[in-house]
């Protein structure tokens, strides 16, 4: 169910540690009407404490590493990640830490456009590499070891799973 209905600006916050990457993402998110450039920040601590104070709807990350974002929720704001990280575990814990659009960081402007309104629209986005490795977890599987796998992840992660497989 969309959320754009409410006719308010979508309030974001960015974090990179490339300046390069930041300011990127920053005139990515100028460049829509709808959005508001709510902060921006050189590390993700930095928006992590941003963001317990602030209302926010979307955090657009640029990162390698995921432990910041395995850490207890900051706040209700859906997080749109730009990593190289394609294992499926890994994938996994962060589509559970609020992390609903998963791109590569070579993503092209209009893509992380793209991961914004799905994510803040409540659906799931990721890029081809993230989804075929989650869905190679069950590929081959039978279904003792597939239910086996499946109580790691909740039934709705199943059933995304299932539908990208296809």
């Amino acid at each position: 169910m969309s959320k754009r209905s409410g006719g308010g600006a979508i309030r974001i916050a960015v974090a990179a540690t490339s300046a390069v990457r930041r300011a990127g993402l920053e005139s990515i998110i100028r460049s829509q009407a709808e959005f508001y450039l709510a902060g921006s920040f050189g590390t993700v601590a930095s928006l992590v404490s941003f963001a317990r104070s602030t209302d926010l709807d979307v955090i657009v990350i640029d990162a390698d590493s995921i432990r910041d974002l395995l850490l207890e929720p900051t706040s209700d704001a859906v997080i749109v990640l730009l990593t190289e990280v394609t294992e499926a575990r890994s994938i996994s814990r962060l589509l559970r830490s609020r992390v609903r659009a998963i791109l590569s960081r070579d993503s092209d402007p209009d893509d992380v456009l793209s991961a914004i309104y799905a994510s803040y629209d409540g659906l799931v986005l990721l890029s081809t590499p993230a989804a075929e490795s989650l869905a190679g977890v069950y590929g081959d599987q039978s279904l003792e070891v597939e239910a086996e796998l499946s109580e790691e992840i909740t039934s709705r992660e199943t059933d995304v799973l299932r539908m990208l497989a296809h």
